[in-house]
């Protein structure tokens, strides 16, 4: 009489009968890894099935959900090319979503490059994208990049949906696209100052503390990658915004905190300073405070 693992490794997979044997394998022993399991279901999967809702959603739902948070590169790189309908793709991305507290950074990001941009940007697929049943970008972030959609850049993002619209969806953006939004050129935020002014307020008010820094991180290295030079109009509206809405916590900010704030986070704003822009900063503050600002 085989025993379980014996079931899986003569079972040649042709039938779902062979495929229940095998998944009642990988839940009751670790005899198979992974990407063996991701490779039988993408060799007996249809083209019919691909594309049907409901197969892809028992399967990787329910059956292989368990799997996911491990994911190997080579499976992503297998589905990637494979026919799903807009629908089904959608199934595997609200899958994979499910499991991405488990994974770690270089998996999330791996899904996104690997399986999500390499899917959507498929010039074979009917609808490239698969931008046209979604109702706005927000719909679209959530449902075809899911979890992910933080691990792409703005203009990978512009790329795969031409209707995309970053002011839609600016609580949905990481830091990086913030930034990558407001400085790229095709973006003309920063040729328009009420229009800079109007979307950098709502990202600044929109942050706490930790977040802003992380904000001005990425707005730094990033102006600095592409070598920009940003008008002095642009400087003052970044540098007054920022300043206001510091305000409240300057009292309680400890040297070290302003330090920070001032020779690293807005050091590459402080040339547009101009006679009022330090007024929101209090009289009461210490001479340790005052000497690293």
């Amino acid at each position: 009489m085989l025993h379980s693992s014996e079931h899986c490794t003569v079972c040649q997979f042709r039938e779902h009968s062979c495929l229940e044997i095998f998944l009642q394998c990988c839940a009751t022993s670790a005899f198979l890894t992974m990407p063996v399991q991701k490779q039988v279901i993408i060799s007996n999967f249809t083209t019919e099935q691909l594309m049907n809702v409901t197969v892809i959603s028992e399967w990787f739902q329910v059956r292989l959900r368990p799997f996911l948070s491990s994911v190997p590169t080579n499976f992503l790189s297998s589905i990637s090319s494979k026919n799903f309908s807009c629908k089904s793709y959608q199934v595997v991305v609200e899958a994979l979503s499910s499991q991405e507290p488990f994974m770690n950074e270089g998996q999330k990001q791996s899904i996104f490059t690997t399986f999500i941009f390499r899917f959507l940007s498929r010039a074979d697929l009917p609808d490239p994208g698969c931008v046209s049943d979604t109702s706005g970008s927000n719909d679209w972030l959530e449902k075809t990049l899911g979890n992910f959609s933080v691990y792409a850049s703005w203009e990978e993002l512009n790329n795969l949906n031409k209707n995309f619209s970053s002011v839609a969806v600016l609580g949905l953006l990481s830091s990086e696209q913030k930034a990558q939004f407001l400085l790229q050129a095709d973006s003309g935020v920063l040729r328009n100052d009420s229009a800079f002014r109007e979307v950098f307020s709502n990202i600044v008010t929109s942050l706490d503390l930790n977040q802003l820094g992380r904000f001005f991180t990425a707005f730094n290295e990033t102006a600095i990658q592409m070598n920009l030079s940003i008008p002095t109009a642009i400087l003052e509206i970044i540098l007054n915004v920022t300043l206001l809405d510091l305000a409240p916590d300057f009292e309680s900010f400890s040297p070290q905190n302003f330090s920070l704030w001032f020779q690293t986070y807005l050091s590459f704003f402080l040339p547009a300073i101009g006679p009022n822009t330090l007024s929101v900063i209090p009289m009461s503050i210490g001479c340790n405070s005052y000497r690293e600002m």
